[in-house]
Order: C-alpha cells, then sequence, then structure tokens
C-alpha cells in the first residue's frame, strides 16, 4: 500500500506561533504583476495573500509600529524589531510583485 503524497502546489501554512516572521513566496503565489495598467486585478490578489498570512494590519496601519524602546529607554524592544524585520519582508515581497517600471515608482 502506497502513502499519498502531498501536492506541493497546494500550500496550507500554520498560522505562526509568536512572533516568528511571515516569509511569502510570492513568485509562486502572486500570478499578476502590477505593471500599471492592472491594479485592482494585483490588488485583489495581494490583499488575498496578505489576509491569509495575517499580515494586512502591516499595510493598512491597523498593527501600528511598536515603540523603539521598552520603558527603561536602554534596551530595545523586540516588538519593534519584529514589527520592522516583519514589515520590510512584506515591502520585499511587494517589491517582487511589481513589473520592473513600475519599481522604480516605489518608495
Amino acid at each position: 500500500m502506497t502513502t499519498p503524497t502531498p501536492d506541493a502546489s497546494v500550500i496550507n501554512p500554520p498560522p505562526p506561533p509568536g512572533n516568528q516572521l511571515v516569509f511569502l513566496n510570492v513568485g509562486s503565489q502572486i500570478y499578476i504583476k502590477l505593471d500599471g495598467e492592472n491594479y485592482p486585478a494585483w490588488l485583489i490578489q495581494f490583499r488575498a495573500l496578505l489576509t491569509g498570512y495575517d499580515l494586512f494590519g502591516y499595510v493598512d496601519g491597523t498593527k501600528p509600529c511598536p515603540p523603539k524602546t521598552l520603558l527603561n529607554a536602554a534596551t530595545t524592544n523586540p516588538d519593534y524589531t519584529h514589527w520592522i524585520r516583519q514589515d520590510q519582508l512584506i515591502l520585499h515581497a511587494i517589491i517582487s510583485s511589481v513589473a520592473p517600471t513600475v519599481v522604480t515608482h516605489l518608495g
């Protein structure tokens, strides 16, 4: 008897526990690259991706950046470090999902 192998094209990531960073593989999850003519279609798929990973709050502002330091002001807040890192990974995913002609307009 053989054991069925999972379909590699199906991606069912578990929710991230604690403060683990979420890495998006945009190349295999986003099929429409933003090119300046297709924003509505691109937005639908990108919003669905970020919402599915519970990351859309970084983009729409509902998950604000925590304070940089803890109350004693001598220690960097680990939540701040995590937020910045996750935010930059999301920015990288956005950049990876747009056409080269659009990248120059970001930032």
